[in-house]
């Protein structure tokens, strides 16, 4: 079977369902970027947002300032560098 078959245009609509492409089934760009991509992450920021909720209104097991200060001040460092480097590609790698 050629892939070559397939029609570009069929990647602009929504949903696995494909005509004349492997037995009328493929994943467009779309689906796949939504449900593959999109679904978890979302699921995923639902959960991290829930479970931090939750810790945070736990008693803390163990006191220790100067390590959580020093987690605190590496994790602000590092979320700073991750934006920096992003901003930086995407300033570089502009659509059209």
């Amino acid at each position: 079977m050629s892939f070559l078959a397939c029609s570009k245009a069929n990647d602009q609509t929504l949903g696995p369902g494909i005509r004349g492409c492997r037995d009328d089934f493929d994943f467009t760009v779309q689906f796949e970027q939504l449900f593959f991509s999109l679904a978890p992450s979302a699921v995923f920021i639902f959960l991290s947002v829930w479970r931090s909720i939750a810790l945070a209104l736990r008693p803390a097991a163990v006191e220790a300032p100067r390590l959580w200060l020093g987690k605190l001040v590496c994790t602000a460092l590092s979320s700073h560098r991750f934006s920096c480097a992003e901003a930086h590609f995407q300033s570089r790698h502009r659509g059209p």
